[in-house]
């Protein structure tokens, strides 16, 4: 579970759900690759959270625009007309608002927003003793490694006949213009949410301004 400070206003319970909500995207995740859960659960789970988290996380900026009264200032004008737009600075964003309108108003179609890469399975394998006859001063020595071998021998099968987690990774797929490459979701979802925090931060000192956004840090 995150840590989630009390927020303050509006805007930063907003940003409290969003965390929430990709914690659990990421602990479904983690939860097919610990073999906590079949493949087809922990999916379905990673897409009903996604989804919660879209909307949340959008719901950032709505938030801080009315709050800090952005609207119709000279700077949310060039962040939105400008820079929120394809090849913008903030292009990811306006990436993740489409990802986030396409999802909630269902205009995907026969398409999906992310893809599942399956990365090859890692081959497992059944590993066994060979034990050599000894003389008789030996094999009493023998016999106990035996039984002690045998013992090693059902561990190690009770282990490989675990049910097999097949690595995956879902991606958001590259689009010209707003994600310059195949983007592992997690990571582009905290990637995007920490711009909007330190969006937030901007405005509750009062320097959203567009000299700000000029020299703003994206985390690449």
């Amino acid at each position: 579970m995150p840590s989630l400070p009390e927020p303050k206003d509006a805007t930063r319970n907003k940003i409290n759900e969003a965390k929430y909500f990709l914690w659990q995207v990421e602990n479904r995740r983690d939860a097919y690759l610990n073999g906590q859960g079949d493949n087809e659960l922990c999916l379905h789970l990673f897409q009903y959270f996604f989804s919660a988290f879209l909307c949340s996380a959008r719901s950032i900026l709505d938030y801080m625009k009315m709050q800090f009264k952005l609207n119709g200032t000279l700077a949310y004008r060039k962040f939105d007309d400008g820079y929120m737009q394809k090849d913008g600075k903030f292009k990811e964003l306006r990436f993740f608002s489409n990802i986030r309108v396409e999802n909630i108003h269902y205009k995907f179609g026969n398409k999906e927003p992310y893809k599942v890469k399956q990365r090859d399975q890692v081959n497992s394998h059944i590993g066994a003793y060979m034990l050599l006859e000894k003389s008789d001063e030996s094999k009493s020595a023998s016999t106990q490694l035996s039984q002690e071998s045998m013992q090693d021998l059902e561990i190690s099968t009770q282990e490989s006949l675990a049910p097999q987690r097949v690595p995956i990774e879902l991606l958001f797929l590259k689009q010209q213009g707003f994600l310059d490459r195949d983007t592992e979701v997690i990571e582009f979802c905290t990637r995007q949410l920490n711009t909007m925090i330190g969006l937030v931060e901007l405005c509750e000192k009062g320097i959203f301004t567009v000299e700000e956004l000029n020299t703003f840090t994206l985390l690449s």
